[in-house]
């Protein structure tokens, strides 16, 4: 009865972990001395179109002296104020320039940065996005997906491995039960 449990947990998290969207993008936050800075990855992990244009938003009520700090090559990449007379997000703006491919299925961009002061409290969370093909036709909405800290992901591998090793010693102990009976 455990293992069943344990299994079914174990399925239900390798399937929400599976679960892939149209295309993504992942967001990274550091501090930098006063400032944080953002890094980006768009991800094209099945959308219909080719990817050639993305937008991140950074809400005008949290965001503020936004600064492009990289722009991977090929990718023509802008940072336009918050307004807060408007009020207005602050966004990213990025295109693939001519002649440079757009993201087909399976391929992703990294290299994104920007830089702000943050006026919230603890770590800035996820930011919307909207993701267009290179004629600007809306392919995907969304929240940019957080990168866990690599102390995190240690940890999510360290409880499937005391789940894996508690698995082996049930299965071990139910075939080893009929053997003790015998003797």
């Amino acid at each position: 009865m455990i293992h069943l449990q344990a299994r079914h947990l174990l399925l239900a998290w390798l399937a929400a972990a599976g679960m892939a969207e149209a295309a993504t993008v992942n967001a990274s936050f550091s501090p930098v001395g006063p400032l944080w800075e953002v890094g980006l990855t768009v991800i094209n992990d099945g959308a219909p179109a080719e990817i050639g244009h993305f937008t991140v938003y950074l809400g005008e009520d949290m965001y503020s002296n936004l600064a492009l700090t990289h722009s991977p090559a090929g990718w023509d990449s802008l940072v336009v104020q918050p307004d807060l007379s408007l009020p207005d997000a602050g966004f990213l703006d990025a295109m693939v320039l001519p002649g440079t491919p757009a993201l087909t299925l399976g391929q992703q961009q990294a290299g994104f940065k920007v830089q702000f002061a943050y006026s919230g409290v603890g770590t800035p969370g996820p930011l919307h996005y909207d993701i267009t093909d290179a004629s600007y036709n809306l392919l995907f909405q969304g929240q940019t997906v957080p990168v866990p800290e690599p102390g995190t992901a240690v940890l999510g591998l360290l409880g499937l491995a005391v789940l894996a090793e508690r698995l082996r010693r049930v299965r071990r102990s139910a075939t080893a039960s009929p053997l003790r009976s015998l003797e």
